[in-house]
């Protein structure tokens, strides 16, 4: 599986090359553009943020659906 977001630049599909984890739930994401006419890289940056859990039978039905 490969992580991929939208191109800022161009809307092509921009594929992740690079990670460093800032901490244990932080992590720094350079991606690259797969259009070679554009070449397009930048840096995101993921943050994982806890929210409420889910009752065990919505957690189910939740992973089904997706």
């Amino acid at each position: 599986m490969r992580l991929t977001i939208v191109c800022p630049h161009c809307n092509a599909r921009g594929v992740a090359r690079a990670m460093e984890k800032e901490s244990s739930v932080a992590w720094k994401i350079d991606f690259q553009c797969d259009d070679v006419t554009c070449g397009h890289t930048y840096r995101t940056r993921l943050l994982i943020t806890l929210g409420r859990p889910l009752p065990a039978r919505a957690a189910i039905d939740a992973a089904r659906a997706a």
